[in-house]
């Protein structure tokens, strides 16, 4: 039976998961940089850090466009109202969840009103200038389900085209799209695709003749690709899928199967929500302090005082004996018991070595040393 894990306050000792049923395109690059983190997500764990914001913003962003593509929306003056009733939804999910104080999203949204314009012009876009559409004869299915034949990898499609010429394939993105490090379209973005174009291939014996994103922005952007290619992303997803499962039903300790699926590294930890149950993170990360890392820190308990403007100050001693002192502590987000083991994550540097201070996504736990 699989452990929800309760966010907040003590850590389990162990947690149990089940095999993976499919594969889904958007989550298969995902799964190449950190098995443990995608099987956690597949098997609906309770995620122990909150996410950003901006995320629930791009949920709601999402569904708005989408809105816009199936003609659900279809005037300006309708936007402030359905835009209204999007962010409403995915506001009610987080009430009474570890992230409720996001709520309002118009409050915790970094530049929110600069979005949301950005989001509206880019539905203008779609509207006045039928973008998504064509001239000739076409038809346009939005949210098409593609599978394999044998179920291991499938997903929905946002849209698809077809025309006298052939099927485009689109999806929508309201975060960024180009990698900044080497200025290409991000490869979850790339491999996802690929994934889509061999899903269609399989279910309809045809190529796609376009592959497309279209960004927060208004850009779009095409994906060149060769069929070999997707094929070969697709065996290589199926492959994955054998052998993740595999140890899944091989390994009945959740901590020895960290070892085996976690891939820890700053660029694949940074947002990953289940930090806190991971060993092989700390261990990787305490291994190699010089790189990049999360601000996270853990420590004994050494002192709790309130400070001044009714904040806490913590302070706690590191496994290496350095003293950690964190500022800025809400009583109204973080129970702190005197004595134990703290887990802290999500904070900010302050100007003074070993000094942090709280900020919008900082989470703490206490558990047991080594566990």
């Amino acid at each position: 039976m699989r452990r929800m894990i309760k966010s907040g306050g003590d850590l389990p000792s162990s947690v149990s998961v089940g095999p993976l049923k499919r594969i889904s395109p958007s989550r298969y690059f995902g799964m190449v940089c950190c098995s443990l983190r995608e099987v956690l997500i597949t098997n609906r764990i309770e995620k122990l850090l909150p996410s950003s914001p901006n995320i629930y913003f791009g949920i709601a962003a999402h569904q708005f466009l989408q809105e816009v593509g199936l003609g659900k929306i279809t005037k300006v003056k309708d936007f402030e109202n359905e835009w209204l009733a999007s962010i409403t939804e995915v506001e009610k999910h987080l009430l009474g969840e570890m992230e409720e104080y996001l709520v309002p999203l118009s409050k915790s949204v970094s530049r929110y009103e600069l979005k949301k314009r950005l989001l509206f012009k880019e539905a203008s876009g779609l509207i006045a200038g039928g973008r998504l559409e064509f001239k000739n004869k076409s038809t346009t299915r939005i949210e098409r389900w593609f599978e394999t034949g044998d179920s291991i990898v499938g997903g929905y499609v946002d849209k698809i085209i077809f025309t006298n010429s052939g099927y485009e394939i689109i999806d929508f993105k309201t975060g960024s799209i180009i990698d900044n490090n080497n200025l290409e379209i991000k490869k979850e973005y790339k491999y996802q695709m690929l994934l889509y174009a061999a899903l269609l291939y399989e279910n309809l014996n045809e190529w796609p003749l376009a592959l497309k994103i279209y960004g927060f922005n208004g850009a779009i952007h095409s994906i060149k690709y060769n069929k070999d290619e997707c094929i070969k992303v697709l065996n290589e997803a199926k492959e994955m899928f054998y052998q993740i499962n595999d140890l899944i039903l091989g390994i009945d300790n959740f901590f020895e199967l960290q070892k085996n699926l976690a891939n820890p590294a700053p660029e694949h930890c940074r947002f990953c929500e289940f930090r806190p149950i991971c060993n092989t993170y700390w261990e990787k990360r305490e291994a190699s302090p010089h790189l990049n890392w999360s601000l996270d820190i853990r420590g004994q308990f050494e002192s709790l005082r309130t400070s001044g403007n009714g904040t806490y100050l913590l302070k706690i001693r590191s496994t290496s004996n350095n003293t950690y002192k964190v500022r800025g502590l809400k009583p109204s987000r973080h129970q702190i018991p005197e004595g134990g083991f703290f887990s802290i994550y999500n904070l900010s540097a302050d100007t003074n070595d070993n000094c942090f201070s709280e900020k919008l996504l900082t989470k703490i736990y206490t558990k047991q040393q080594g566990i």
